[in-house]
């Protein structure tokens, strides 16, 4: 589904910050997958920093997993001593983060759902850098743009992600009935297809949340 906030064009995922119900096999699935990435990626950190509203869910989960401590960046403000506040302006809307409980030399990975316009990790990582704490490392889910790029070159800070929507661009952004060939299917059909659910002249809808319908034929 997607959104128009602002003239912005806001796509909603089920693990994103507007999503709702989530499945048990895809919880496991990307909590698995951001632990295995944060353990191979980014080894030496204190604690794990995750931002309201889409990514301190994955930070709780991953934490658990990873058994890191988690410091969440909050919407509201706790009011108390030592907490900070960070101007988040996304090309959709302008708000507030609060943090607390950290001290000069902490190093942290920051976990969340989803980059875009990177305006939210910009954000964060100047308020951080200020207060003179070591980014390890940033890990979303996905990454809906390349403007990860710019904040790796600008802030020296790996960014390392599940999915790049970018890369599904070859494969979905087909127009409807345009040819398609089995090294082009993804492998979650393919699987279908080993398995005889999908046989041999079947025409079949791919669609999703993040990319163009397109029709196939099994051959």
């Amino acid at each position: 589904k997607v959104l128009n906030l602002n003239n912005y064009k806001f796509k909603i995922f089920s693990f994103g910050e507007r999503g709702q119900k989530l499945d048990y096999e895809l919880i496991k699935e990307i909590t698995e997958k951001l632990s295995k990435s944060i353990k191979s990626n980014f080894q030496n950190f204190d604690y794990i920093l995750s931002p309201e509203p889409g990514g301190h869910l994955w930070g709780s989960l991953v934490s658990l997993n990873l058994k890191k401590d988690l410091n969440i960046l909050r919407l509201h403000p706790s009011n108390e001593k030592g907490e900070v506040k960070v101007f988040r302006k996304t090309a959709y809307n302008n708000n507030q983060l609060f943090f607390n409980k950290f001290k000069k030399g902490d190093k942290v990975v920051i976990l969340d759902d989803i980059i875009s316009s990177g305006s939210t990790l910009k954000s964060i990582i100047e308020m951080l850098k200020k207060h003179k704490i070591i980014i390890v490392g940033i890990q979303t889910i996905l990454a809906r743009t390349n403007k990860y790029q710019e904040i790796e070159k600008k802030y020296n800070i790996p960014i390392k992600f599940l999915e790049n929507e970018n890369d599904f661009e070859d494969i979905y952004s087909k127009p409807l009935n345009a040819p398609w060939s089995f090294s082009q299917i993804p492998k979650e059909i393919k699987d279908l297809i080993s398995k005889k659910i999908l046989k041999k002249g079947m025409k079949i809808l791919i669609t999703g949340a993040h990319f163009t319908p397109a029709v196939a034929t099994v051959e």
